[in-house]
């Protein structure tokens, strides 16, 4: 990528995984047993070690409103694109997250993918295909003696926490499932275009140039026949498009956190100019 660093679209996170391919955030998946996990207990929902490190993270389209409105939404790279919200333009850097805790430094919307963690519904390589729910042994929150946390199982049953867990992970594989219908339709009617974050500012010789990504074209949205902008209303993707179109204009913000975090944007007022162009 020019200038080094760039908006990376190389994430793998599809929700249902064999656990030998495993998604972004996940090190060490293991399938929660009954007879196995009876007397365990577990922690409260911990943030992934590495989020300080991720500059975006995956995104459900039911959560463009709110991500968009603290964060840029761009589409990654490859057969099969998948929005996520940007939190950082270099690689390795989260303009959100303090380095020290792994915690957004203000009261932030944080995506339903972070919020999952550690837990996952997940294939097992040897089952029958249906979802079992994982987590990540890495993690240290499931744990079999000590004080505290709650109670995994109940009388044999999940407890009322646990289910709590399986709630919001069903419901995360039905917002991932609409996602995939609107990746359909952007695919279907080749609405994504590859882009880049340009940068010019004073205090750089040589303009910056962020690839590896790509936005709806909106003047190809325009031009599509009318049942089509139906079809998409109807399902919601319409209004996950603009809220993604609208959520570009954040691109400029992140670059000011960026520089004002290495230091670069203090001091005297800088003259710079953060735009998206179009990639021949």
């Amino acid at each position: 990528m020019a200038g080094g660093a760039g908006v990376s679209g190389e994430i793998q996170v599809q929700s249902t995984v064999e656990a030998t391919h495993l998604p972004l955030f996940y090190n060490q998946l293991t399938a929660l047993d009954k007879a196995v996990h009876e007397g365990f207990r577990f922690e409260p929902v911990k943030r992934p070690a590495s989020l300080a490190q991720q500059n975006v993270v995956p995104l459900v389209a039911e959560e463009f409103a709110s991500a968009g409105a603290i964060f840029p939404i761009l589409f990654s790279n490859g057969d099969r694109p998948v929005p996520m919200a940007v939190m950082g333009l270099n690689v390795g850097e989260n303009c959100f997250v303090d380095a020290g805790t792994g915690t957004f430094s203000a009261q932030h919307y944080v995506p339903a993918y972070i919020r999952r963690y550690p837990w996952i519904l997940a294939r097992k390589p040897d089952g029958d295909g249906q979802l079992a729910l994982c987590f990540d042994a890495s993690s240290g929150v499931v744990r079999a003696a000590g004080r505290g946390g709650y109670a995994l199982f109940m009388d044999g049953k999940p407890s009322p926490a646990l289910s709590k867990i399986l709630a919001f992970c069903h419901a995360f594989e039905l917002a991932a499932a609409r996602t995939e219908k609107l990746i359909d339709h952007l695919l279907e009617h080749r609405l994504l275009k590859d882009c880049a974050i340009n940068v010019h500012s004073e205090l750089i010789a040589m303009p910056l140039s962020y690839q590896g990504f790509r936005i709806v074209d909106g003047a190809r949205l325009l031009d599509l026949p009318a049942a089509h902008l139906q079809a998409m209303a109807r399902d919601g993707s319409l209004q996950w498009i603009h809220d993604h179109l609208n959520s570009l204009d954040l691109v400029e913000a992140i670059y000011r956190k960026s520089a004002n975090q290495s230091g670069s944007g203090t001091g005297r007022r800088i003259r710079r100019s953060v735009t998206i162009a179009n990639v021949a």
